[in-house]
């Protein structure tokens, strides 16, 4: 059945992606047509993640998929009319508030009272949510790690028995598969803020759905953050080095972690250079979840100490 849901759901997303980029390149509309090097793309990425929702909307409880649709049409207005980043901002803290308060949502950290709880879980959405937007800066970046995060929460979630959140990982890993294959260089389409928020704000809401952490393996606690680390080590990374040039973090500039690869002269490897890093975060923070606390924070030492010694090399090229 998983498998009929999968191939299912990857052929409406192709012949969809298919279907409105040959309308998007014939009416050219403002915001959703982009020309670039002489290429042309459609942003329908978020449209037909969108559609894949709409039309598998048993497979989510009504305030996560209202909330998606609210999420999509901030990220769709984006596209056609770039907000400000504080009415974007705004928009995101709304949706999410009222999400948390309907449905009861937070995260369950035991360390904590339910007050920082809800505080911790609102910092979280805003946080996911904006990463993924803000990695969503070259061809293939945010759908192919997207995707790797996708089959990680997949397991997870077939590993715990939760079949809410295995559905909905099922549902992006064919999603964002099909996404990719017009996504990677040279991109034929594109997410759009539409895409990207989306599907940063639905790994936000995934992550927290899930359980990780046994009575012995409290590191645990980590292994959502280290799934979803690359777009947060970019996030940062980007933030960082604007901050050290004077630069607002709101803006836009080519400081990403994927750019600077690409300057250093690594332009063919840049991709799957991230793609192997993404996918080393990911399985740390499976591992997490069986190994013990000494081992786990061993590992979580010696990677960032690794981290450390690429984004220094970076900077100093």
């Amino acid at each position: 059945m998983s498998i009929k849901i999968f191939l299912m759901n990857f052929l409406i997303i192709v012949v969809a992606i298919l279907s409105l980029r040959k309308i998007v390149l014939r009416f050219k509309p403002k915001g959703i047509y982009l020309k670039k090097e002489n290429k042309e793309i459609a942003k329908v990425g978020g449209i037909v993640l969108l559609l894949s929702i709409l039309i598998f909307w048993r497979f989510f409880n009504p305030y996560l998929f209202l909330s998606l649709i609210f999420i999509f049409l901030l990220g769709f207005i984006d596209d056609l009319k770039e907000l400000k980043v504080w009415q974007k901002f705004l928009g995101e803290l709304i949706i999410a508030l009222i999400f948390m308060l309907t449905s009861g949502t937070t995260t369950e950290i035991i360390f904590f009272p339910k007050s920082i709880n809800f505080i911790i879980t609102l910092i979280w959405i805003l946080g996911i949510t904006n990463a993924f937007n803000l990695l969503d800066i070259q061809d293939g970046l945010a759908t192919g790690v997207g995707f790797l995060v996708s089959l990680a929460f997949l397991y997870l979630a077939h590993f715990t028995k939760n079949l809410l959140a295995e559905q909905i990982s099922l549902l992006l890993s064919s999603s964002l598969l099909g996404i990719l294959i017009f996504n990677f260089p040279p991109a034929k389409i594109y997410l759009g803020d539409s895409g990207s928020l989306s599907l940063g704000y639905l790994f936000s809401i995934l992550a927290i759905s899930l359980s990780y952490a046994q009575a012995s393996h409290e590191m645990a606690i980590f292994s959502p953050v280290f799934i979803l680390g690359f777009p947060i080590f970019d996030t940062i990374f980007v933030s960082l080095r604007r901050l050290s040039k004077g630069k607002s973090i709101f803006k836009k500039s080519d400081d990403h972690f994927i750019l600077c690869l690409i300057k250093s002269g690594k332009k063919d490897k840049a991709l799957f250079i991230c793609y192997f890093l993404s996918l080393l975060f990911i399985l740390l923070g499976i591992l997490f979840t069986r190994l013990n606390n000494v081992f786990s924070l061993i590992l979580i030492i010696l990677f960032l100490n690794l981290l450390y010694r690429i984004s220094s090399k970076l900077s100093e090229g």
